[in-house]
């Protein structure tokens, strides 16, 4: 009966509030104690918890007393849409709810809920950093395995010759994707290369804000980024139609270039 209006009640009070998405941060488990159930004693953190965090972000606290019931264990898996620090957001409103269990270390025993709007971000600013070393590959493979990656969605990609183990030259593939693209990212690396293992870690980063415009150059129009800092306005054309744009009318790369630089005032276009 506690566990179905533990759960009736939390999807009912999301449903209320009008939540669209839960993001939940990662869960504490305590570093060992028991705690006694239906079938007797067993030990922390209890298996079913275990089980129902599969795939979910979790650490490790010195605490042993139970921090996360199955039931808990089974509202956050099931209704967060990803674990993770705060998003961006516009914060309204904070409500906390006690438990009856008393801590041992005196800390509060509080879930807290934060309640707010989404900040649209042009780009993920919390991303995951995939790498691996490569001493037995062949690097002519590298530029389609890079082409491939940045078309399934990595954000970027790069390859460093590095000296490894026993003087061996080698190289350090390194790949940078929103966390939510990762999964498959990784399968492609394992499929593609010699790799039999990766690292990965998740990152903050910050982005300046960019918008997708076109310039009128005198041999015709390419695609560019207007990246804006605190200080100015800068403008890069896309490579790929200044290469186009120089192969069609015979002309030096380099120069469609500055006359991008030098016609930067002539833009029009939309928000990326």
């Amino acid at each position: 009966m506690d566990a179905i209006i533990d759960i009736v009640g939390a999807v009912a009070g999301l449903h209320l509030l009008g939540i669209e998405e839960v993001i939940c941060s990662p869960l504490p488990m305590p570093g060992g104690g028991w705690v006694r159930c239906q079938h007797g004693d067993i030990p922390l953190p209890a298996p079913a918890v275990c089980e129902l965090l599969k795939g979910v972000p979790i650490y490790g606290d010195s605490l042993q007393q139970e921090l996360v019931t199955p039931t808990g264990a089974a509202l956050a898996a099931e209704l967060s849409s990803s674990f993770g620090t705060i998003p961006p957001m516009t914060l309204e409103q904070t409500g906390y709810g006690a438990g009856t269990m008393q801590r041992q270390d005196g800390k509060p025993n509080l879930l807290r809920l934060m309640i707010g709007y989404s900040e649209v971000v042009q780009e993920a600013q919390q991303v995951e950093v995939i790498e691996t070393h490569l001493d037995d590959w062949n690097p002519e493979l590298w530029p389609h395995i890079a082409a491939k990656l940045m078309k399934q969605g990595a954000l970027d990609v790069s390859l460093v010759p590095i000296q490894m183990k026993k003087g061996r030259p080698g190289f350090l593939l390194r790949l940078l994707a929103d966390p939510a693209q990762a999964s498959h990212l990784k399968n492609s690396i394992l499929n593609e290369t010699s790799a039999i293992g990766l690292r990965f870690h998740t990152v903050q980063r910050m982005t300046l804000p960019r918008t997708s415009i076109e310039v009128i150059t005198p041999w015709g129009t390419v695609r560019a980024k207007k990246i804006e800092t605190a200080e100015d306005v800068r403008i890069t054309p896309e490579y790929e139609d200044c290469v186009k744009l120089a192969e069609e009318q015979n002309i030096p790369l380099q120069k469609i270039y500055a006359a991008v630089a030098e016609l930067s005032g002539t833009v029009s276009g939309h928000s990326h």
